[in-house]
């Protein structure tokens, strides 16, 4: 079992950024609004670690394997995953003969299900009542502006014995003056976290678009909680 958990942990720290930047001291006074731009992300940005990839690098070359079926997961069917078309082009039949990956993107374009929407609503409504900063419009001027960038997203178990999978996501926040960086943070919410309660079998995420949609906010609100806590250190 702990030889199956580090097969899966691995992947994260392959796939997450590390650097980070603390709030610069000579700015904290002099940024007091802040704007957050639209969230970067895709949806090729996917990676998927259910029960099939971790059994098959458990009895393949360990480690790189594990990390290597999480990355090859992304790339399932990515031409057909990078909008709305494949989503108006398939009919609900199709939805059992489609991968995992492909479903669970079928079902976001289907139910309108934009991660980079939710991760920047929960993140100004968080930074707002967190009281360090007052948070602007898009109209009005601002001393810094939040760039956030979702760098992998998706699901993973968190052994290879487990039924159900957990939501996964790795965001770097950026924290502009103008054109200088004053803060950067990059945060990785893995099924190991304690607050991610969102465990469910990949069918019901296949097939049920509103538990995908509550599983991916849930994520999104610890991803920027971690953010916002060391922002305002």
């Amino acid at each position: 079992m702990k030889r199956n958990r580090s097969l899966v942990m691995v992947c994260y720290f392959v796939l997450s950024g590390c650097t980070n930047q603390k709030f610069k001291a000579e700015y904290q006074s002099q940024i007091q609004t802040v704007k957050i731009l639209p969230v970067v992300w895709s949806t090729k940005d996917i990676t998927y670690m259910g029960r099939e990839q971790a059994w098959g690098a458990a009895v393949g070359t360990g480690v790189g394997a594990a990390a290597g079926a999480a990355v090859k997961a992304s790339g399932v069917g990515t031409a057909a995953l990078s909008g709305a078309g494949f989503a108006a082009g398939m009919r609900a039949g199709d939805l059992a003969s489609m991968s995992t990956v492909e479903a669970l993107v079928y079902n976001m374009n289907r139910a309108n299900i934009n991660l980079g929407d939710i991760v920047k609503k929960r993140f100004e409504e968080q930074l707002a009542a967190s009281g360090r900063f007052k948070v602007v419009s898009d109209q009005e001027p601002a001393d810094a502006f939040v760039q956030l960038t979702v760098n992998n997203w998706g699901f993973a178990l968190t052994q290879g014995f487990s039924s159900v999978v957990y939501p996964t996501i790795n965001v770097t926040g950026i924290l502009k003056r103008n054109e200088e960086t004053v803060w950067q943070r990059t945060e990785y919410i893995t099924p190991f976290n304690g607050a991610n309660t969102y465990g469910y079998t990949p069918l019901r995420y296949r097939t049920e678009p509103e538990l995908l949609r509550a599983a991916l906010d849930g994520i999104s609100q610890i991803v920027d909680d971690s953010l916002i806590k060391d922002l305002s250190r």
